[in-house]
């Protein structure tokens, strides 16, 4: 399954002055066999993600399964 990793929360886009879906934060789509294998990846990274080049890292606010 693959999943979705966000760093901006729908609760802090909504909270953003004059939002207007253009940013939408950074994410990074990893295959995992289910969310708790994801869940647990971010854990075991103290709650950050990386891109496999290494050139980008953030802290996780969302996780969601995609098609």
């Amino acid at each position: 399954m693959k999943f979705k990793f966000t760093s901006l929360s729908s609760a802090e886009e909504n909270s953003i002055n004059n939002y207007t879906g253009e940013k939408s934060g950074d994410y990074i789509i990893k295959e995992f066999i289910n969310m708790k294998s994801a869940v647990q990846y971010v854990a075991n990274n103290s709650g950050f993600v990386t891109t496999d080049d290494e050139k980008k890292s953030f802290v996780v606010r969302n996780i969601e399964k995609i098609n």
